[in-house]
């Protein structure tokens, strides 16, 4: 399993931190010893993850951050909220129509 959880999320969210994603995995591991848990983003902040998205050509009109679930993004939630100042910390621009209203 490969889990996005960036720098900030480690913060924000105990069920994000090293501390427990190291407890995770070694549950884990005592069920399947295949199992396996990166989190290799786990180091950078918000916006620097998105500065590599842009290193790599990813289409950002193809992600999702939403926590609301609509079809396109809300705008308001946390993690919209925290994609947009990840953006704005990255000096780059959001595609056009991203979010409701």
């Amino acid at each position: 399993i490969c889990l996005s959880i960036n720098r900030d999320d480690t913060e924000d969210h105990p069920a994000a931190t090293e501390q427990f994603i190291n407890a995770f995995r070694a549950m884990a591991v005592t069920l399947d010893k295949r199992f396996e848990v990166a989190t290799p983003l786990i180091t950078l902040r918000k916006h620097e993850v998105v500065l590599v998205g842009k290193d790599l050509g990813v289409n950002f009109s193809k992600t999702y951050s939403c926590l609301v679930g609509g079809e396109r993004h809300c705008g308001a939630c946390a993690q919209c909220l925290a994609r947009k100042r990840a953006f704005r910390l990255a000096d780059l621009t959001e595609p056009a129509g991203f979010y409701e209203g």
